[in-house]
């Protein structure tokens, strides 16, 4: 399943168009840091190019049933994510993955990062949607470039010991939206 979740992430992911430097530049007179991040709309993880930078780590998985009470996760899917939750405090540039599924519709998501140095990334977000029975993802969006929570937010992260908790924390590292590469799109057949 995992491998089938894996390949749907590479091949159902697809490049977004690049926001304005009006946008950039309004970013930054609203008072956060340069943005490395312009130009980052181009990444696209098909291609066999660095557009997303290098891959820093395995995907990280949680599948959940029902209402993911009492989910376990094996050392190496725990290795995962605080791979993925580390290379985002220590702003570490390259690209990394994460893939929630859940038993009950059958629903997942999928969300790419590629992370630059100042702290800033770009977001590219798959799913199911409610629309769709089973398949490639129907949903993708909203892909934006963004600016990372502090430092001291995936501290907290990393010393959480519960994997719901620490993968939630992977799902929420958003301090602030910079410019949309593309808006949430559903398109069901």
């Amino acid at each position: 399943m995992r491998t089938l979740l894996l390949s749907t992430l590479i091949c159902g992911t697809v490049a977004c168009s690049g926001g304005s430097e009006a946008e950039a530049g309004s970013a930054t007179e609203a008072g956060t840091t340069a943005v490395e991040a312009e130009g980052a709309c181009e990444c696209d993880p098909e291609a066999e190019d660095a557009s997303c930078g290098e891959l820093l780590c395995p995907v990280a998985f949680l599948h959940c049933e029902r209402d993911c009470a009492g989910v376990s996760q094996g050392d190496e899917e725990i290795e995962h994510m605080d791979c993925v939750l580390s290379a985002m405090q220590a702003r570490t540039p390259g690209f990394v993955a994460w893939i929630f599924t859940q038993d009950v519709a059958p629903s997942w998501s999928m969300t790419g990062m590629r992370i630059f140095a100042d702290g800033s990334a770009a977001i590219l977000r798959r799913a199911t949607a409610p629309c769709q029975a089973e398949g490639t993802p129907a949903a993708s969006g909203p892909d934006e470039t963004v600016l990372l929570k502090d430092v001291a937010y995936f501290d907290a992260c990393l010393a959480e010991p519960d994997p719901i908790e620490r993968f939630r924390c992977m799902q929420e590292p958003v301090k602030a939206a910079l410019s949309e590469c593309a808006p949430r799109v559903v398109t069901c057949e």
